[in-house]
């Protein structure tokens, strides 16, 4: 409520003003029944699950020690009060017991009239059966009792004496809602009960002609139309974000390419060099011309090889020329 109250506080005033014993059974000054929302059998089977594929004697001994909480009221220490009123000490809290009103200050005693682990503590210190801490609707008497009397079955519909009231009452059909898809108008015939069809753009919007006569309630039609904007500015943001994405895709691929483009030609350019560096080492091995080629200098390298070789080529001309 405290979640509540700060969260929804009109929800939370309007719950006040209702009455808390109204809509919370520990509140509620009577005991109320027909609450169990899952059946005794669904409820041990989830009980039940981590030890299912144990031995059936580990799950036979799991389920004696679940049902008497044996564990957890060995852990307690009674303390008398006063005659059959009692104070049971746990690690974590201290609960107050009485076994006349069959009352525990922790509420689940008198809500489910089952004994909880205090319960079972304090009989276990007083030496008072257990099962006479629960009350009696769960004994197999009581569960017989409730089957002793015959049932009649319900006669055919038409012998039924019906109220004008409820006879001339209008009762909506149920709100359908049916998606199609491109491809499946040919297949769906519309049923008597269909409220309405939802369906999408690419599909010929007179097929709403047929069924349009069955929509009586205006405002669920107003929210089917608010929900059809809603789909609609929803695919829009995700075509946009793949657009995006498509975008920024092809600019990376781009990229990659003409990275990969340069770095073949810086690679080609570097092995020109090196050839023009072997074919003539002779020539430029005392020049340090090869520390002249880096990746960013291979234009400036491959110049000053020329030359050289060009000058080393009309140095040999002159010799040979003047050699007699």
């Amino acid at each position: 409520m405290t979640e509540l109250k700060e969260t929804y506080r009109k929800v939370y005033d309007e719950l006040i003003s209702v009455g808390v014993e109204k809509f919370s059974r520990v509140h509620s000054p009577k005991k109320r029944y027909f609450l169990m929302t899952t059946n005794i059998a669904e409820l041990m089977n989830s009980c039940l699950l981590a030890v299912r594929k144990l031995p059936i004697t580990v799950m036979a001994e799991f389920i004696r020690d679940l049902l008497q909480r044996t564990e957890t009221a060995h852990q307690c220490e009674i303390h008398l009060i006063h005659f059959n009123t009692f104070k049971v000490d746990e690690k974590w809290k201290e609960t107050t017991i009485d076994l006349d009103e069959r009352s525990c200050s922790c509420r689940q005693w008198d809500v489910d009239e089952l004994s909880c682990s205090h319960a079972m503590a304090v009989a276990r210190f007083e030496g008072v059966s257990i099962n006479a801490l629960a009350s009696e609707f769960y004994t197999t008497g009581f569960l017989k009792h409730a089957y002793e009397m015959g049932v009649n079955p319900f006669s055919d519909p038409e012998y039924w004496d019906i109220p004008d009231v409820i006879r001339t009452r209008t009762v909506l059909p149920c709100h359908v809602i049916i998606w199609l898809k491109p491809g499946m108008l040919q297949a769906w015939e519309p049923l008597e009960d269909d409220y309405i069809v939802f369906v999408d753009k690419e599909i010929d919007q007179s097929h709403l002609e047929d069924t349009s006569s069955n929509i009586t309630d205006l405002d669920l039609l107003a929210n089917i139309k608010n929900l059809e904007k809603q789909r609609d500015e929803a695919l829009k943001a995700v075509k946009e974000k793949d657009d995006l994405i498509k975008t920024q895709v092809d600019e990376f691929v781009e990229t990659s390419q003409r990275f990969m483009c340069e770095k073949n030609e810086i690679v080609k350019r570097y092995v020109e060099v090196e050839r023009l560096v072997f074919e003539h080492k002779e020539i430029i091995s005392k020049m340090k011309v090869r520390e002249q080629v880096y990746i960013e200098e291979i234009d400036i390298a491959k110049q000053a090889i020329k030359v050289l070789v060009n000058g080393s080529i009309n140095m040999k001309s002159s010799m040979n020329l003047a050699q007699p």
